[in-house]
Order: C-alpha cells, then structure tokens, then sequence
C-alpha cells in the first residue's frame, strides 16, 4: 500500500495504558509509532525525556519506526527568554537520551499567527538556540543538502525513466532554505 499510518496518542507517560494497551490499533495497521507533547518550557526537558523512556522500548519491541509526532512549548514558544532553549531543552537532551537518540524525527506545531508561534524566525528570541540545533551535524532539516543528495530525495525530485521509455518527474520540489552541511553548528562534539 501508500500509506504510511503513524499512530500518536498525546501525553504518553500520563495516559500509556489507554495508549498503548486499550486504544493501540496493533501492528498490523501501524508503521510509525510516535506521540505528541506540548509543555511549558520549565518543564518540557524531563516531560520529553520520560516519554522518550516510555514510547521507545514499546516501538522497538513492535519492530515499529519510532518518532515525536509533534513537539514544542505549549501555547507557543514567544513568550520563552531563554536564546538556547531550543538546543539546550529540546534537541541537546533528545540526542544525549539513551531512549530518544532513536527517534527517527520530531516535528514542531506551525506558525499560523504572529502572536503564537512553535519555531522562532530571526530576532526573536528563541532564535539564537534553534539556529544552533539547525546547524548542527546531527539534525537535518528538509532543506538540508545532506537530505537533497540521497538517493531517496533524488527519485522522489527528479525526472527518472519508469523502464518503458517514459519520463517521469515528481510533481513537486522539497527544495528548501538551508545551510550546507559544511557550516555544522560550534556545539557538534555531544557524542565526544
């Protein structure tokens, strides 16, 4: 089939039985297990943490990809002071977690109005920490040209022949904004 099912209960770690025992739909319909979580940005690092220890050993036992269907501070990250929140509350735990070091992705809520916003632009003041997970060696954004030059994004971009002579070509473009994989971000030594 082409569809990809990705089954996300909110609040993992408050609700995991009704979760993940009476409500899971079971392997067979799953491919993706992740969760959502929104909190305050106080406490949104050990939230994140104890879901990650909550969901991952659940996904890998089910032989499942496993990833954070959809993150951030509730309410919106524009109220949040701290430059670094993002790479010192939410991506540098992630990566140093024996649990959430196997999430294949985290997604943010969107940007929809200017006076609630989950992923800060220039000269707010979240910016300065998301800048440094975006640039780091260890994330990658749609955008990224480590992403753009996988063979997976060049099928899925490009103009292929199908085999039979015929020209394909994807009818849309991932192309995004982003820093080449060479300007990594000053704190990529996590792992050392």
């Amino acid at each position: 089939h082409n569809l990809i099912y990705a089954y996300a209960p909110a609040k993992p770690t408050l609700f995991y039985n009704e979760s993940f025992d009476s409500c899971y739909p079971g392997d067979d319909y799953v491919d993706i297990i992740s969760w959502d979580r929104y909190d305050l940005d106080t406490t949104y690092r050990q939230t994140i943490l104890d879901d990650c220890d909550a969901v991952v050993p659940f996904a890998l036992e089910h032989g499942k990809v496993v990833a954070l269907g959809e993150t951030g501070v509730a309410g919106g990250v524009q109220d949040t002071t701290d430059p670094e929140w993002f790479y010192e509350q939410m991506y540098k735990p992630m990566l140093q977690s024996d649990t959430c070091k196997y999430l294949s992705y985290a997604l943010t809520y969107t940007n929809y109005k200017s006076s609630e916003y989950w992923v800060p632009l220039p000269g707010q003041d979240t910016y300065p920490g998301f800048l440094d997970m975006y640039k780091s060696k260890y994330s990658i954004f749609l955008g990224d040209g480590r992403w753009q030059s996988t063979e997976y994004y060049r099928l899925s971009n490009g103009t292929y022949t199908d085999g039979n002579g015929l020209d394909m070509k994807s009818g849309y473009s991932n192309k995004a904004k982003y820093f080449p994989a060479s300007e990594v971000g000053e704190h990529d030594d996590l792992y050392n």
